[in-house]
C-alpha cells in the first residue's frame, strides 16, 4: 500500500493543474480519504483531454485503487433556452440623481 504522503502529492499536482488548466478546484484531503471523489475527479481529469492531467489522473488511481478503474460519465443536461419578456422587468422610480441632478450615469432598471 502506497503511502499517505504519496497520494497528497500527486492530489497536489491535480490540483494545481487542473486549477491551472482548467479554472477548476478539488479538495486535495477529501480526494485521497473519500474513493467516489477520486473516481470523480479521475474522471473529470480525463475528460479534457490533456496529457498532463490524464498522467496524475492514472497515477492516482494506481496509487489509490492499485488498478485501472472504469470511469462513469454522467449524462449532460438538457439545453433550456433563456428569454427575457421585456413586461417582466420592473424599473425603480426612485434612482438617486448624480451630484448634477442627473441619473444618466444610473444602471436601467433595477439592476445596480
Amino acid at each position: 500500500m502506497m503511502s499517505e504522503s504519496e497520494k497528497t502529492a500527486i492530489a497536489a499536482h491535480l490540483y494545481v493543474t487542473l486549477r491551472r488548466k482548467l479554472n477548476r478546484v478539488i479538495d486535495v484531503e477529501w480526494l485521497v480519504k473519500n474513493e467516489e471523489y477520486a473516481r470523480a475527479v479521475i474522471g473529470m481529469a480525463r475528460q479534457n483531454g490533456l496529457e498532463e492531467l490524464a498522467h496524475y489522473a492514472d497515477r492516482m488511481e494506481e496509487l489509490i485503487f492499485g488498478k485501472s478503474i472504469p470511469v462513469r460519465h454522467a449524462e449532460p443536461a438538457p439545453v433550456v433556452p433563456i428569454r427575457v419578456v421585456a413586461e417582466e422587468l420592473t424599473f425603480d422610480s426612485h434612482e438617486p440623481a448624480d451630484n448634477d441632478g442627473s441619473t444618466a450615469s444610473q444602471y436601467i432598471g433595477t439592476l445596480r
